[in-house]
């Protein structure tokens, strides 16, 4: 009945939430621009206190997907994920000694990967689910974010650290939140979290706000 919600079936909640927790597709001979870049720059800026990321490639290794302004390298991305990652690299240095190689790359890019990405992925799947089953039955509605959820490029891209699965998830937020003010349900709250989230999509990938 359109409006009942109950949770998922258990078997298909636990695969979901299995696959995108576990799942680490990530190869460290690729030296991955995409994801290396950014969380270069995260490191730049705790052992640094830089956002250039010529200190990190010097103490860490080269990256690709680099720019360059005055003899200083930047990711040539959107500066959130960069932003994202900080804490996680932080609390990883914390947890490994607090020395300049306390972290190694497979744990960063797992860890940021996780926290970035994967997490607020699931956080997605449940707010889609909630709008489908307001407006069709239930098991139409498990059905249709569980193909979301493993039958897109949604899962591919959240075992990654780039931006086009953030940016989605923050504008399904954006979604969701303006969908909840339209049922008079959000007023003032409904809009600034839409705005913040739909600033935060821009942030993460600059493309996000061409339409």
């Amino acid at each position: 009945m359109p409006g009942v919600r109950r949770p998922l079936p258990r078997a298909l909640t636990a695969v979901v939430v299995a696959l995108y927790v576990l799942a680490f597709p990530y190869h460290p001979k690729l030296r991955s621009p995409n994801e290396l870049s950014r969380l270069w720059q995260a490191r730049a800026m705790v052992e640094f206190h830089q956002l250039s990321v010529n200190e990190a490639i010097r103490a860490f290794g080269h990256v690709g997907d680099l720019s360059v302004k005055d003899g200083r390298l930047y990711p040539s991305k959107a500066p959130l994920l960069s932003f994202a990652a900080v804490p996680v690299y932080a609390a990883l240095k914390a947890l490994g000694g607090g020395h300049l190689y306390a972290v190694p790359e497979l744990a960063q890019v797992y860890w940021s990967r996780l926290f970035a990405t994967a997490l607020p992925t699931l956080l997605a799947l449940l707010l889609l689910r909630r709008f489908l089953g307001a407006y069709v039955a239930q098991p139409l509605a498990d059905a249709v974010t569980a193909t979301y959820a493993l039958g897109t490029l949604a899962f591919s891209y959240s075992l990654l650290y780039m931006s086009h699965q953030p940016t989605a998830v923050l504008l399904v937020v954006a979604f969701f939140a303006l969908w909840r003010c339209g049922r008079g349900e959000w007023r003032e709250r409904g809009y600034l979290l839409a705005g913040l989230a739909s600033g935060a999509a821009v942030a993460a990938s600059t493309p996000a706000g061409w339409g």
